[in-house]
């Protein structure tokens, strides 16, 4: 396998969004080879070339890696997570990027990221991103959305604050809402609390354009009906896409985002919002 990012590359069309596709808490263990031939593959298909990799093992501070050098990376004992990007000039910022690829692991813990510059959703990209993932993991959920780039849409999807030391970004609802989420999934460990999990087992962290559900979520009910069945019978609730095995990606139109958000939080399935949100 070519490991190797060549070619020149096209600058993506300049965009203050980024749409970013995020897998969470997946199944059994993530094949890395796998994972890397996509990590091409997405890169190839949006012209880009990466220029910037970093990775942490075990508790070791991060450390830079070159492009040539991800095979052997990835092939590292206790590897903790993989960032792989293609910056912006002047390079220095993590954050500026046209094109990122990522992972972490930390115990039941565990996220991948595929983001780039772009003001629009490619479904076709994300439902073919969620076929080929499948082949490196046994999803259990995920979402894609499209976000500022000046409110951190990769620290978003890593549940990572974006706004708390800038006050003219700070958005307090959604620090609360993000909150709510980063506890679902954090075990604490000193308190040997394991957390919820609950979207392992119907529930949603909450309602984006690309949602990616699998039996568990579809089986939820939603005004006496099956979630499958609802979305189905109604007007508005968008479209399902078996992409893999079990695993289905619901299109829903950005238009049609909040009466669905409103529907599925008053039944207690959306674990980032309460009921009547509005």
């Amino acid at each position: 396998m070519n490991t190797i990012f060549i070619g020149e590359s096209s600058p993506l069309p300049s965009s203050k969004t980024a749409s970013t596709l995020v897998f969470y808490d997946w199944s059994g263990p993530l094949n890395r080879d796998r994972w890397l031939e996509l990590c091409v593959d997405f890169f190839s298909l949006l012209g880009s070339t990466a220029n910037a990799v970093s990775y942490r093992q075990g508790d070791s501070a991060t450390r830079k890696s070159s492009i040539n050098s991800l095979a052997k990376v990835i092939k590292k004992p206790d590897i903790q997570s993989v960032e792989v990007h293609e910056l912006e000039p002047p390079y220095g910022d993590f954050n500026s990027f046209r094109v990122y690829a990522g992972f972490n692991i930390r115990g039941r813990k565990r996220t991948a990221i595929f983001s780039h510059n772009s003001s629009h959703i490619d479904i076709d990209l994300f439902c073919s991103l969620t076929q080929k993932f499948s082949q490196a993991a046994v999803i259990t959920y995920g979402h894609g959305f499209l976000r500022p780039i000046s409110r951190g849409p990769v620290m978003f999807a890593y549940d990572l604050s974006y706004s708390s030391d800038n006050p003219a970004i700070s958005d307090p609802t959604e620090e609360l809402e993000m909150n709510l989420w980063r506890q679902e999934r954090l075990d604490m460990i000193v308190q040997n609390k394991r957390a919820p999990f609950r979207h392992l087992h119907g529930f949603l962290r909450d309602i984006y354009q690309i949602n990616i559900l699998t039996i568990e979520h579809l089986q939820s009910e939603v005004s006496g009906k099956k979630l499958v069945d609802w979305i189905e019978s109604g007007i508005g609730r968008g479209y399902l896409q078996e992409v893999a095995c079990r695993v289905w990606v619901w299109v829903l139109p950005a238009k049609d985002i909040v009466t669905v958000r409103g529907a599925l939080a008053d039944c207690g399935l959306l674990i980032s919002k309460l009921p009547n949100y509005e």
